[in-house]
Order: C-alpha cells, then sequence, then structure tokens
C-alpha cells in the first residue's frame, strides 16, 4: 500500500494552462521532500482540457470538476486529498522552494485550532501598464485581510484536514469571496488566522484593462451573494464586506504616492475610478435579477 502524503497541495484551474504550468515550475523545486506531498489539479470545465505533460517528475493527481467556480473545485480536490495537511493554491501562483517547508513548520508551531495565510506577492514587469501599476499599489494585502478582515485568500493557505471536517467544505454557491464567507465561518468555530510572510508566493498582476474589469465584476457578484444569501451573522462581518479604503481614502492615497508623477497619479486615479463604476454598474446589474458570472 502506497504510504499517504503529509501535504496535499490542491490547485482549481480554468481555462490557465500558462498559470498551471507556472506553478508547477514552483512546486518541482521544493525543500519539503517531494516523497511527502502530492498535487492535486482540479480542472474545473477547461476547454481544452488541462495537462501535465510538461511535469513528468511531479507526483500530480489531475481530475475534473464540472461543477461551475474555483469553490466547487477546491471542495473536489480535498475530497480525494490523502494528506493530513492541505495547501490551497491558485493556479497562477508560483510558491518559493521553501513555501512548503516554511507553512508546515508554521501550522505545526501554531494552536490545533490555527489556519496559516501566506503572503502573496506581485512581481511585475519590467514596463509595467498604468492597470498593472495600480495592482502593484493597491496589492493582494493578504496581511491587512487577515488582520482587519479576518480571511485569507485561498491563493495561499495551509490547514489541517481535521480542521476542514470541522469548519466544513467551501459554499459552492459563490463564484467570488468564498473564502471570506469560509474564514468567517472558521472564527465561529474559534479558529485562529495566522499570517506568515515567509510562506511567500508569487503571482502577475492584472496588465490589461478588461482583466481589472472582470476582476472587479467577480468580486462585485461576490459581495453581491454574500449579503443576499445572508451569510454574514453579525453587523461586523457586515462591515468586513466594505472595501479597504472609502472613495474620499483611496483618491488621498493615490494622490500622495511620493513614486509617481503627477502624470501617473491622475491616470491611476481615472482608472480607480472606473473601476469603481464598474463595481456600481455590476452590483446594479445584479439587483435587476441577472446572475452572477464567472468573468
Amino acid at each position: 500500500m502506497t504510504t499517504a502524503p503529509i501535504v496535499s497541495v490542491i490547485i482549481p484551474a480554468y481555462n490557465d494552462q500558462t498559470g498551471l504550468d507556472y506553478c508547477l515550475d514552483g512546486l518541482k523545486n521544493q525543500t519539503f521532500p517531494c516523497t511527502d506531498f502530492e498535487i492535486i489539479i482540479v480542472d474545473n470545465g477547461s476547454m481544452p482540457a488541462l495537462h501535465t505533460k510538461h511535469h513528468p517528475d511531479l507526483k500530480t493527481v489531475l481530475i475534473v470538476c464540472n461543477t461551475k467556480g474555483s469553490y466547487a473545485a477546491r471542495n473536489a480536490g480535498i475530497t480525494v486529498a490523502r494528506g493530513e495537511i492541505l495547501a490551497l493554491l491558485d493556479a497562477d501562483c508560483k510558491p518559493i522552494a521553501e513555501w512548503l517547508t516554511q507553512g508546515v513548520d508554521a501550522l505545526n508551531n501554531a494552536p490545533s485550532k490555527a489556519i496559516i495565510g501566506g503572503e502573496i506577492y506581485f512581481s511585475p514587469s519590467s514596463n509595467p501598464s498604468t492597470t498593472e501599476q495600480y495592482q502593484l499599489l493597491t496589492g493582494f494585502g493578504q496581511r491587512e485581510n487577515i488582520s482587519t478582515s479576518y480571511f485569507a485568500a485561498t491563493a495561499n493557505i495551509l490547514v489541517r484536514r481535521e480542521s476542514i471536517e470541522e469548519i466544513g467544505f467551501f459554499d459552492e454557491r459563490l463564484l467570488s469571496g468564498g473564502d471570506r464567507e469560509w474564514s468567517w465561518r472558521a472564527q465561529q468555530y474559534g479558529f485562529q488566522l495566522i499570517y506568515c510572510p515567509t510562506v511567500l508566493v508569487h503571482t502577475h498582476p492584472r496588465t490589461t484593462l478588461q482583466g481589472a474589469i472582470k476582476q472587479t465584476r467577480r468580486v462585485a457578484g461576490g459581495r453581491y451573494q454574500i449579503k443576499q444569501l445572508r451569510l454574514m451573522e453579525s453587523v461586523e462581518s457586515i462591515s468586513r464586506l466594505s472595501p479597504r479604503r472609502s472613495v474620499w481614502e483611496a483618491t488621498h492615497w493615490l494622490l500622495t504616492r511620493p513614486q509617481l508623477s503627477i502624470f501617473q497619479r491622475i491616470k491611476l486615479l481615472g482608472l480607480a475610478s472606473l473601476l469603481k463604476l464598474t463595481h456600481t454598474i455590476e452590483t446594479l446589474r445584479l439587483r435587476l435579477g441577472t446572475m452572477p458570472e464567472r468573468c
């Protein structure tokens, strides 16, 4: 009988073979023993189907989940995982070599009811567009997410299997925001979120306006669904759905970045205003009865 791995790395992916290869490139260089972890890739209905033929040296399991959404895909991966520790990654995130070693050590040294949220670092290009500059400035915000909004983005978390069994699976009705809802549910069960900057993965910021608009629409849809499904239990939870900065705070923040020229500040403020308008229009569209889309 094959010995079960210590860690199961679960990667949902949808129409992103390039991102998946980028992620697997990082996993093949881990300092954590390769015999002690498996990689479960969940193809969420990609056309064409995803493959791992460029990574024959990795211990991968490729399954298909046709239920739309990354949270349904994560649940499918969790169901077949054999490890006692589950490490959740996004397909476009490349972990550093010490990612699993640092993550497993952090979890083993943490209280029994703990979840590790690792850092997610945007890797800039040599000539960033305005959209990319905006994403680099605003950042992924994992530290702030954990400390002020009490959720960890599922792009980079480690959790014990027994914790999942207590907290429950991700809510498959959500196409966005499922990490928020799951983290808040974990808090209700007495779990502690711990931010670990050394448990680090790299990803690329969005570089096009179209990509930023799609992301904004998806986030708006997730927040709307969480409210409509009444997945918040308190006024405090409702406040956590609000953006990190108000419109005026965001405007002041952008206009006072010392590393930016006046022209750059104006362009970034214009982009921020457009994305705010996109969020408002998407929320209105949902209120009129249309369904959230997997943007």
